[in-house]
């Protein structure tokens, strides 16, 4: 148990939440849920206050829902559970000896209690031209900016094929662009879900009408006042009116870098989320989870951040942990279908195709025979009946069953 958790709820003193995603505001809304009545201040460099991030991809994009419609907490709601929003405002540093983070507008917020839910941001590509013609999506604001766009464009090219470019891809195909998406990999979001997996959906790409270019390596692009040009490592060049650039995710950790934390590939915790300095914490994907074997584990997805919020919020309120299993949950929605996955791949796992369908399938990974990860597509009522077994690590055999 933590010093925080063995002293009791008043030692948390005053909690800073520094990230006003997902992980950060569930975090503070399960502080109240859970009874804690201290102060509470949530920072956020975006001027909204929490919304559902992944549907900016999705229904966002697609003018099928605004902002306002996916928030997760109004600016009322945090104000009526005595949760203290600071919008607009970037941590730029710690200072553990003095317990306060220091901000982009000079201000200094004091902790006792501090937690670091800063996500992740997008990767870009060299000095690529990023502006009207060339996008990143990850916030409200690049996410208005690409759909306003999209409005005056007739075709798209897509760098990345995994779940953010994907989703792009899919949204813009049903607006009717011209879709190209290029692929680093032999297929779609292979790198998350594995190679079977992967070419179903690549498979439903283009059944839809997006051109996927395969294992293709981006080695310049360019941008201009009639569009944007991709030159491949092949020698080929696409010419679209618009680019966007969805090739992976960082941790935000640079505000991070004189403040004494190891920092390797996100913040390291251990497995309730805590640093090295018991007073600081990490949550979501920013957060790099020490494994029993010394191995570490960083998930970048929506549902594992809200859990972790969930989770850590128990943890420091002295309860018992959630009964339900802890396991890695991912899912994405596809030209109106939802693909989701169970658990993570690990190097070596072995597929296992327990139902292969038109429009639908289950394919679980093995490692010595123990299930590690099932995906599946179409089936999204029945999904949740996995999460036990690839929990415990279930033989595959028993997933036949389910399946079945």
């Amino acid at each position: 148990m933590s010093a925080v958790a063995e002293t009791g709820v008043g030692e948390l003193g005053r909690v800073v939440i520094v990230g006003g995603g997902a992980a950060g505001g569930r975090f503070a809304d399960a502080l109240r849920l859970g009874g804690y009545d201290g102060p509470v201040t949530l920072l956020g460099d975006e001027l909204h206050p929490p919304y559902h991030r992944p549907l900016l991809s999705k229904e966002v994009l697609s003018s099928v829902r605004e902002i306002d419609d996916i928030l997760l907490n109004s600016e009322e709601d945090l104000a009526a559970r005595e949760i203290v929003f600071r919008a607009g405002l970037r941590a730029t540093g710690i200072d553990r000896p003095r317990q306060v983070v220091r901000t982009s507008s000079g201000v200094q917020v004091p902790y006792d209690t501090l937690v670091i839910a800063t996500g992740v941001r997008p990767r870009v590509l060299g000095s690529a031209p990023l502006g009207a013609r060339v996008h990143t999506l990850h916030t409200s604001v690049e996410c208005l900016d690409l759909r306003e766009a999209l409005d005056g464009a007739r075709s798209l090219t897509v760098i990345g094929s995994g779940f953010i470019g994907s989703e792009i891809a899919a949204s813009a195909r049903e607006l009717g662009r011209d879709v190209e998406l290029i692929s680093s990999t032999r297929f779609a979001l292979q790198n998350a879900m594995g190679p079977w997996a992967g070419a179903r959906i690549s498979r439903l790409h283009e059944e839809r009408g997006v051109r996927v270019r395969p294992l293709s390596r981006v080695v310049d692009l360019e941008a201009d006042d009639e569009g944007v040009r991709v030159e491949l490592a092949d020698g080929q060049v696409i010419a679209s009116d618009l680019a966007v650039i969805g090739v992976g995710s960082n941790p935000t950790t640079g505000w991070l870098e004189d403040s004494g934390l190891e920092i390797i590939d996100g913040v390291i915790v251990d497995a309730h989320g805590r640093t090295a300095d018991s007073r600081i914490w990490a949550i979501g994907d920013v957060a790099r989870r020490r494994e029993a074997d010394g191995s570490t584990h960083r998930v970048e997805h929506w549902t594992s951040a809200t859990e972790q919020a969930d989770g850590l919020a128990r943890h420091l309120l002295g309860k018992r942990p959630s009964p339900i299993p802890r396991v890695d949950y991912l899912w994405t929605d596809l030209y109106g279908t939802k693909i989701q996955m169970l658990g993570h791949l690990r190097p070596g796992a072995t597929e296992h195709v327990l139902l292969d369908e038109k429009s639908r399938f289950i394919v679980a990974y093995t490692v010595d025979d123990r299930v590690v990860g099932v995906v599946a597509q179409g089936i999204a009522g029945r999904f949740m009946r996995f999460r036990v077994p690839v929990a415990s690590g279930s033989r595959i055999a028993d997933l036949r069953e389910l399946a079945a």
